[in-house]
């Protein structure tokens, strides 16, 4: 576990129910923890160090490297762990929670690179100043990797919240980013995605979110087999009265022919 005010490490055994403390991991607010291929458990500090606990030597360390950065937020000219996602050959995906980029993290040689950017455009919503989160990633059993795309925005002295777009990448293949559109149902948006995975052997991928309001968390399952070849179909204005921003439309971009949940897509009116 990994504590958000402090950054300290801690670890719970189970069968003693005891927990210890094992040390400061990052200067505070501290947010994911990845167990990679070598079995060590991965961090970063706040300002974007890649940090490793050794379960070997039973101590924190400091990898030398820093998670990829191209923006400056509020005057952070970095960004600490997002979600991070280990592929076959041993590598590990990972983001930052102010940053586009997609960083590369090689356990075996300590290196890390930036890849690329993981949205296909730089303004894939009009506005000006966007914080941009990415909250949530996972590969399928093709290797294709699936993320959600979220942003606060500054308008006119407003702040206030993009929903969630759901983003399809075949990065190992050459592929580019695709914008599939918002994520959730006709009439309930995801807003701040907590958790995402995907299930490779039923071929489902399983969202959870927060933050709707007064609602209670969401969970959104959508089947990967069916929802591939219609990816890009469009359908219906969504009616959820909490995306409401001047000048945007939202219309549904329909999974299947209405039977499970379905995806949106946003359409800037210019």
């Amino acid at each position: 576990m990994l504590g958000y005010m402090r950054g300290h490490l801690y670890h719970f055994d189970q069968k003693t129910r005891k927990c210890a403390d094992l040390g400061q991991a990052s200067e505070y607010h501290g947010y994911h923890l990845v167990i990679s291929p070598d079995e060590n458990v991965y961090s970063s500090t706040r300002s974007g160090f890649l940090m490793r606990y050794n379960v070997d030597k039973g101590c924190i360390e400091d990898t030398g490297t820093r998670i990829c950065c191209d923006k400056d937020y509020r005057d952070w000219p970095f960004s600490y762990m997002g979600p991070c996602v280990a592929i076959p050959d041993g590598r590990m995906h990972m983001t930052g929670n102010f940053t586009y980029k997609l960083s590369v993290y090689d356990p075996k040689t300590g290196k890390i690179e930036c890849l690329s950017k993981m949205i296909p455009a730089d303004d894939y919503v009009d506005h000006d100043q966007q914080h941009v989160m990415l909250p949530g990633m996972a590969f399928d059993k093709y290797g294709v990797l699936w993320y959600i795309v979220m942003s606060f925005r500054d308008n006119e002295d407003e702040y206030y919240k993009v929903p969630a777009i759901l983003m399809r990448w075949d990065a190992l293949g050459g592929g580019e980013p695709e914008a599939l559109g918002l994520f959730g149902t006709f009439d309930r948006v995801q807003t701040f995605t907590d958790s995402f995975f995907i299930d490779k052997e039923q071929d489902i991928l399983y969202s959870i979110s927060t933050n709707h309001s007064l609602h209670s968390p969401d969970v959104i399952a959508v089947d990967l087999e069916k929802y591939r070849p219609v990816r890009h179909e469009i359908g219906p204005i969504a009616e959820d009265l909490l995306l409401f921003a001047p000048g945007m439309e939202y219309s549904v971009n329909s999974a299947t022919n209405g039977t499970t949940p379905r995806l949106l897509s946003a359409r800037t009116l210019r």
